[in-house]
């Protein structure tokens, strides 16, 4: 007779020193959200039986992605995007629990995630044998108040998703919710190439940055002895701008653009 594995979930870990206000006007409520998942764990049909063992379950990580962002947009939230690299952190932990057999938080999922995170929260659960019950992972958060909270909480832009089935059939899944700083719509980039740009350039030979927009006047930039040094005034407008391997444009040096309003703009 195979196993069916009693739910269980531990508390939500979220690291934070801001306290941020619940979500205004909520078109659906917390407590309306939970009703619903109770209902779909009361009624579920426990006759059914899994035969799948040890794979990892994407069909399911993906289907509780779509649930995540359902359900923050009934909560009247933003929605997450997936991170591969919160995936992996997930996926990992999932597979850790499911050796060991014993449900519990990753203690380093602050230095395993990418850095530069405001916030993060991880969410855990297992659940035995059934076809669905990956699915029934996802009914387990939302029908628990602080992993519900952690679905539902307004300050995440990512989220990665691990879900493993052992060979017994039994499903671990966790879910790792982070918030990134986002750039400001209001403070628009000047482009290069028609792209908004994110490194410092190192030319070996030749770079050259075309169409180079500036709605205010500002300076082209380079590193040296480990502060930035202007090379040249540039006028607002357009502008093409070659940074030659020479006397003047060394191989190892960085350069970049910066306006007034802009920030920096490094190509």
């Amino acid at each position: 007779m195979k196993r069916i594995l009693a739910a269980l979930v531990s508390a939500g870990l979220v690291l934070s020193g801001i306290a941020l206000a619940p979500a205004a006007q909520a078109a659906t409520s917390s407590a309306t959200l939970k009703s619903e998942y109770s209902n779909k764990l009361n009624n579920y049909d426990y006759t059914k039986t899994l035969t799948r063992s040890s794979v990892r379950d994407s069909g399911v990580e993906t289907w509780i992605l779509g649930q995540v962002n359902n359900d923050r947009t009934r909560y009247g939230v933003g929605k997450v995007k997936r991170n591969s690299s919160l995936d992996t952190v997930a996926y990992n932990w999932s597979k850790k629990m499911a050796a060991a057999n014993k449900i519990s938080h990753n203690p380093s999922v602050s230095s395993q995630i990418p850095k530069g995170w405001q916030k993060w929260a991880e969410n855990v659960a297992m659940n035995g044998t059934r076809p669905d019950s990956g699915t029934m992972l996802y009914y387990q958060w939302m029908t628990s108040d602080g992993h519900r909270a952690n679905i539902l909480d307004g300050a995440w832009t990512d989220m990665g998703i691990g879900i493993y089935i052992d060979s017994s059939g039994t499903f671990w899944g966790t879910q790792v919710f982070a918030k990134y700083p986002t750039a400001s719509a209001s403070k628009p980039q000047a482009t290069i190439s028609g792209f908004s740009t994110s490194k410092v350039v190192k030319p070996k030979t030749t770079v050259t940055w075309k169409n180079v927009k500036l709605s205010n006047a500002g300076r082209l930039q380079k590193l040296s002895a480990g502060k930035w040094v202007n090379v040249k005034n540039l006028a607002s407008g357009t502008h093409n701008i070659s940074l030659k391997a020479s006397t003047s444009y060394n191989t190892n040096t960085s350069y970049r653009i910066i306006t007034r309003n802009l920030g920096k703009t490094r190509g």
